[in-house]
């Protein structure tokens, strides 16, 4: 009746992207004019932990969170916070 599963993952995670593409839009008399082009660098710095547990016959739980630390490496867009990038993203998820 009892399971004793028990796992835990842990990872360290850097990510340096260079030729970042980025879409530009713009607005002008006769509509919106889309652009894309090489915005860049941006990188991004983090842990991730994981826990994934069977405590009884069918039932599994899984646990994770993630932190990160992301920026535009640009030079002179270094203290501007990215427009979507968030520090912690958790997830819970369980099954019968």
């Amino acid at each position: 009746m009892f399971s004793s599963k028990f796992i835990i993952n842990a990872s360290v995670i850097h990510n340096k992207l260079d030729h970042l593409i980025s879409r530009v839009n713009y607005f002008s008399g006769t509509g919106m004019i889309n652009i894309s082009s090489n915005a860049g660098e941006m990188s991004a710095n983090g842990v991730e932990l994981g826990i994934k547990s069977s405590p009884v016959d069918k039932f599994n739980i899984n646990l994770n969170l993630s932190y990160q630390d992301s920026k535009d490496d640009r030079k002179g867009w270094e203290d501007i916070k990215l427009a979507y990038s968030p520090k912690i993203i958790g997830i819970c998820k369980r099954r019968l």
